[in-house]
């Protein structure tokens, strides 16, 4: 098992950001943490060093030395730094923590210049553990014991709003009312509230665990299978798969509220031995500021030559 010394050799800027005469007063946290998760780690090491080409390395502390410090909220700070790297590797120059400007006394994330545009962008993260968050079920009728859940797919507003049919679920199996795509949407409101309200403003998506579906049901709305049913003959004759008008990015007026971001960059990192890469952008059409198409090339450039899926 690696020892504090070998730590601070192994990864020298970690070791600057959360300080080293911190490493050693924490000696039996540090050396019980560190080890099991070296390939977080390293490409904690590698990010932040990718940083620190583009901006001075003292300021790396102030945004990510108190999370870091934190074992409850290292990884999100983890990936917070890893889609700041992203940015900064496609940028001319950047920025970290900069104040919205105004007296909301709100700041972003990172502040980045990319061939020539620049491009605001704040950092969230989400660990979706349903239906693992529910209680645990022993046996039953069924003889199989673990976890079990129903969750809505369209928000119960939204549905009654839409006409949808309320469903009923089972007295017997735990149902939550509010969909992922819900939370997602509130978390990117939470987002805004933290970017300027004009220029291009970019969410940075750290999705530590749940299903990237959830984000586009956020974005463009659910699935809603349709069925068309000849009455007199009383037989479907046809069905018909169409998204639901309640996503962020939508044209009407479930988007409105969110014309000022024009675009998520969702990435993933889990370790599956080695540590496993994963991006997507999403433009928003509606955008009152969109993303440059040059800014889109660059970072889909940069997205492909990060990715590392499963070997």
């Amino acid at each position: 098992m690696m020892k504090v010394a070998e730590i601070i050799r192994a990864f020298p800027m970690l070791a600057f950001v959360v300080g080293e005469k911190w490493l050693q007063q924490e000696q039996p946290w540090v050396e019980d943490y560190v080890p099991p998760r070296l390939v977080w780690y390293e490409q904690l090491e590698n990010d932040l060093t990718l940083i620190s080409e583009k901006i001075e390395r003292q300021n790396l502390i102030r945004p990510y030395r108190s999370g870091l410090r934190d074992p409850n909220g290292a990884q999100k700070t983890m990936l917070e730094v890893h889609g700041s790297a992203l940015l900064a590797a496609a940028a001319i120059s950047i920025q970290l923590h900069v104040s919205r400007g105004d007296d909301s006394g709100r700041n972003f994330d990172i502040l980045v210049t990319i061939d020539d545009f620049t491009v605001n962008a704040e950092c969230k993260t989400r660990k979706d553990d349903f239906p693992f968050n529910l209680p645990r079920q022993d046996g039953g009728e069924t003889g199989i014991t673990g976890y079990f859940g129903k969750r809505a797919t369209v928000d119960p507003h939204d549905a009654a709003m839409l006409g949808l049919p309320a469903t009923r679920h089972e007295s017997n199996v735990a149902s939550k009312e509010t969909p992922e795509s819900t939370t997602i949407r509130q978390i990117m409101v939470d987002a805004q509230s933290q970017l300027p309200e004009s220029g291009i403003n970019l969410i940075l998506f750290g999705h530590i665990e749940g299903d990237r579906e959830q984000l586009e049901r956020a974005l463009f709305g659910a699935e809603v299978l349709t069925f068309y049913k000849d009455t007199e003959r009383s037989k479907i004759v046809s069905t018909e798969w169409s998204l639901t008008p309640t996503g962020a990015f939508d044209a009407g007026q479930a988007g409105e509220p969110f014309r000022s971001i024009s675009g998520v960059l969702w990435f993933r990192l889990y370790k599956a031995g080695n540590l496993v890469r994963s991006y997507k952008l999403y433009c928003n059409p509606g955008a009152t500021y969109p993303i440059p198409e040059a800014v889109v090339a660059i970072l889909e450039r940069l997205m492909s030559e990060w990715t590392i899926n499963l070997a």
